[in-house]
């Protein structure tokens, strides 16, 4: 094979010069949901690029490595586990900075609880800290949520989603005010995290939106409405169905069909008639309807 340099996402390239041979070695994906003890068939692929020329790296072609190989789950203790990530945690602190990324993001795909100090310590480091945001939210323990509250009010974005994913009501008061006092991202995210954790509690801050002239205030109030829980969000919802924005429309729609299990026969047609579907449902049936929470997943049924 002719010199040239493999290039891949772990960490810039390398120059492989003529009759040398490169390793790497590549952490599988995290999201596996493997249940119960037995033998798993496990097809990995990874496509590297290769480049040629000391300028410009244009890519001449690329190679496609595919593994196949059975994954073996069997019950343990936790020292078992414990033996397991050893040697883990030891290529943390490796001076190759290849491998010391490998062995973070093991430890912060799915942490048992005694890396806790582990994945703590990553969050406090500003070079990792942002990587650590996934680790804490697997955690959830008191310590790992007293860390992401600290970041999502520090700004991280990640660290408000993974905060408000938790749904713990008592950072209700910290998300609403990083929905106050950030600016735009942050703000957003910090909305429907609000709506989540707050509740009703969130309806002002959300009813403050809502005549934003930028309509991307208007459509994350929409969606967080929608995670509120709340029977005096869906009314606020109704007007928005009639806004000047179809984002903002299809928000509105999305939210009503989270609160109620329900969307209207007119979807798909002009807002003036979607509009007043909802308006005689709610009329209707606004004080019995059931309301639900954006937990209890069912496909939504027609107004009747």
């Amino acid at each position: 094979m002719g010199g040239g340099t493999a290039g891949s996402c772990g960490g810039g390239a390398k120059e492989i010069r003529r009759g040398e041979h490169y390793t790497r070695r590549y952490l599988l994906d995290g999201p596996f949901r493997l249940d119960a003890p037995g033998v798993y068939p496990i097809r990995a692929w990874h496509k590297v690029d290769i480049y040629a020329g000391e300028t410009g790296y244009q890519i001449v072609t690329s190679q496609e490595v595919v593994s196949e190989f059975d994954l073996t789950l069997v019950d343990g203790s936790e020292g078992e586990l414990a033996s397991a990530y050893a040697p883990i945690l030891r290529d943390l602190n490796s001076p190759d900075p290849k491998t010391s990324w490998l062995a973070r993001s093991a430890v912060v795909q799915n942490p048992p609880r005694f890396l806790e100090n582990v994945v703590l310590a990553l969050a406090e480091d500003p070079q990792t800290a942002a990587a650590s945001v996934p680790a804490l939210e697997r955690l959830a323990t008191p310590r790992a949520k007293t860390k992401l509250a600290e970041l999502a009010a520090a700004g991280n974005p990640e660290a408000i989603t993974a905060l408000g994913g938790l749904g713990d009501p008592a950072y209700c008061s910290l998300m609403l005010d990083i929905a106050h006092e950030s600016h735009e991202y942050s703000r957003f995210i910090a909305l429907r995290a609000a709506g989540y954790l707050c509740g009703e509690k969130a309806l002002p801050i959300l009813t403050s939106q809502l005549a934003d002239t930028d309509h991307s205030a208007r459509f994350e109030a929409a969606y967080a409405l929608g995670n509120s829980h709340s029977r005096e969000a869906a009314p606020l919802l109704i007007s928005l169905l009639l806004d000047p924005n179809p984002e903002v429309r299809r928000a509105a729609r999305d939210s009503l069909a989270t609160l109620t299990h329900r969307r209207s026969k007119s979807d798909g047609g002009p807002a003036e008639a979607i509009h007043r579907d909802w308006t005689n449902w709610w009329t209707s049936n606004g004080a019995t309807a059931r309301i639900y929470g954006i937990d209890d997943c069912k496909e939504p049924e027609p107004l009747q």
